[in-house]
């Protein structure tokens, strides 16, 4: 179902929820966490994203070192204003989808969307 969902509307969102479902279900970790950071590639090749870019660069790499402390700190400052929601009508921005947007009551003003896939 989420695969038939990112095929119809790519979203990060969508894409986290496979990553993460992968992940889980993985009899051995290595052989999922790459085909998640090759879905992440995947994505960057046909969208422009620094949230899937910042998952694809801090992903686990069997013999390779991970990202310096300070560059991933680097980059979650970078990418989190592009991972709120920002409602069509006021301009108010969130970290988690509304359907009633607390800062002019519209209903239904939330794409489903983040700021970034605006």
């Amino acid at each position: 179902m989420l695969e038939a969902h990112y095929q119809a509307a790519p979203s990060i969102d969508v894409l986290n929820a496979i990553t993460d479902v992968l992940l889980s279900r993985a009899s051995t970790h290595s052989a999922a966490q790459s085909e998640a950071l090759d879905r992440y590639l995947g994505h960057l090749q046909k969208h422009t994203s620094l949230m899937a870019a910042s998952r694809w660069l801090t992903g686990e790499r069997p013999g390779q070192a991970s990202l310096p402390e300070s560059v991933q700190k680097a980059l979650e400052h970078a990418t989190k204003p592009l991972a709120r929601y920002r409602c069509a009508a006021c301009g108010f921005e969130a970290k988690e989808h509304f359907w009633h947007c607390p800062g002019c009551q519209a209903w239904d003003s939330y794409p489903p969307k983040r700021v970034e896939e605006l």
